[in-house]
């Protein structure tokens, strides 16, 4: 099926669905659909380039298909919660489906349209899953991605800069053509030519120097002329390393042992894929930062969690790797891992459904990354300050988690916020509330109390038998009464 990408995005961010958007990121309407116009080309190309891979093909394939069929902008924010439910998709979506593309782009459309990059950001994280549900009602689905992105992608930029190069018709004849510098003119035909004067050549002893004037021609050596400081590489010098008893310093070092392809294998071994799977470590390291800071806060022993896992690091703090393809070690690792979740980031389901939101994961993929991860930065905190975790710079560490966070992430910042804190999640539901027993309304005596049967009486029914079911006409919280 080949359809036009400036017909898809007419037709569906029409004059209304701009209407209804544009307020949602305090941005004029007309305004906001020259940032619609310039960005969702951008963002159709990102998606292409994607599915250049089969990981990012079937990740384009799998959010088509778990998306609702949205058949207009309104009807999409009509639904209860819609905008929120959008943003929050969108956020996800874009770093997991966009990949490189998704840091530049808001600051590219801003540079356009002169908009506010902020709110260029929220618009298009709003537009992309409106933008994948109407592709997929109009035939994407896994088979027919990547050839239906790459028509809809347009012609390559080396392509369109050249048609965007070529002279106006017309303008060969009104501008001669350019030629070459020192090119000599070839005269048009019919002109006459004029024969060159003949200029005699001088004899020989006035035209080649003498062999002994040549040698005695002093050379002046030229001296290269010294480069300025500024022009000295930086690598010219060696880079000291990060110092651990600094807070920025001791961030700095743990990012540098959870980035590159330690991450990227611990993303894998959690269940993350794509583009996700290479920031999945960086991204939910400052949370397992913020449950350890908040845990010090309140006067854990750190020390007492960490000591059993110094194992998994060498002496530099660097993640031995081999213990990741080992199944039979990562199994150990998850295994003492979950047994630290409950203690450190208290509830756990909140927790992980908000990061696994944030990643695109599941929210089980999500609490084995946490299981993986706890240990392993323990790990490493250990090797950085072999005194003791007590000498860790929390507070100052604490401060910088939200902007060590990786770019498309920031809605991870209100989980380190409550973990730092030690404050529930806005809107979570603590599953302690939910497990707690409602007090019994028969009152006696504690069971201790109670008469053992005697042992020629039968046992009873089950207690949760004895309570008295709620007749059928009478409301269910009227007691029961036998009279006489």
């Amino acid at each position: 099926m080949s359809i036009n990408a400036t017909d898809l995005i007419q037709s569906y961010f029409d004059p209304d669905a701009v209407a209804r958007l544009a307020p949602l990121v305090g941005l004029e309407p007309e305004l906001a659909g020259q940032v619609l116009e310039a960005g969702l080309p951008l963002q159709l190309r990102a998606l292409a380039h994607s599915a250049r891979t089969p990981e990012g093909e079937a990740m384009i394939a799998e959010t088509v298909a778990a998306l609702p069929p949205f058949g207009s902008v309104a009807g999409a924010l009509e639904e209860s919660g819609g905008a929120d439910h959008l943003q929050q998709a969108g956020e996800m979506l874009v770093p997991a489906l966009l990949g490189e593309a998704a840091d530049g782009l808001p600051a590219q459309v801003a540079a356009q349209t002169g908009a506010d990059p902020a709110r260029v950001q929220a618009l298009l994280q709003l537009a992309l899953p409106l933008l994948l549900s109407a592709l997929g009602q109009r035939g994407l689905k896994a088979g027919n991605v990547a050839p239906m992105l790459l028509d809809l992608e347009g012609p390559e930029p080396a392509k369109a800069a050249t048609a965007f190069n070529e002279p106006p018709a017309g303008a060969a004849d009104a501008a001669p053509p350019l030629e070459p510098e020192g090119a000599e003119a070839v005269p048009a035909e019919g002109t006459p030519v004029e024969p060159l004067p003949v200029v005699p050549e001088p004899p020989a002893s006035e035209s080649m120097p003498l062999a002994s004037e040549v040698m005695e021609t002093p050379e002046v050596p030229v001296e290269a002329p010294e480069p300025p400081a500024s022009a000295v590489p930086v690598d010219a010098a060696p880079t000291a390393p990060p110092d651990p008893s600094t807070p920025q310093g001791l961030l700095k070092h743990l990012q540098t042992r959870f980035g590159g392809a330690v991450g990227q294998q611990i993303g894998a071994v959690a269940g993350f894929g794509g583009g996700v799977r290479k920031q999945a470590a960086l991204a939910a390291l400052p949370v397992v930062l913020a449950a350890l800071a908040g845990k010090a806060g309140a006067g854990g022993n750190l020390d007492t969690l960490a000591r059993p896992f110094a194992p998994l690091t060498s002496d530099d703090g660097q993640v031995n790797t081999a213990l990741l393809d080992s199944p039979v070690e990562v199994a150990r690792i998850e295994g003492q891992g979950r047994g630290l979740l409950a203690s450190l980031f208290g509830d756990v389901n909140a927790v992980t459904g908000r990061l696994g939101s944030a990643l695109g994961g599941s929210g089980d993929s999500s609490r084995r990354l946490l299981a993986l991860l706890t240990p392993l930065v323990l790990s490493v905190l250990t090797r950085a300050h072999p005194g003791g975790l007590g000498a860790v710079p929390w507070g100052g560490l604490a401060d910088g988690l939200k902007g060590a966070l990786p770019p498309g992430f920031s809605s991870l910042g209100v989980l380190i916020a409550s973990l730092t804190s030690g404050t529930p999640l806005p809107g979570a539901v603590s599953s302690a509330v939910q497990t707690t027993p409602r007090a019994t309304v028969r009152q006696g005596p504690p069971a201790s109390a109670s008469p053992k049967p005697s042992p020629s009486s039968r046992p009873g029914p089950p207690v949760s038998r004895r309570l008295p079911r709620p007749h059928p006409h009478r409301p269910a919280g009227a007691a029961a009464c036998r009279c006489g």
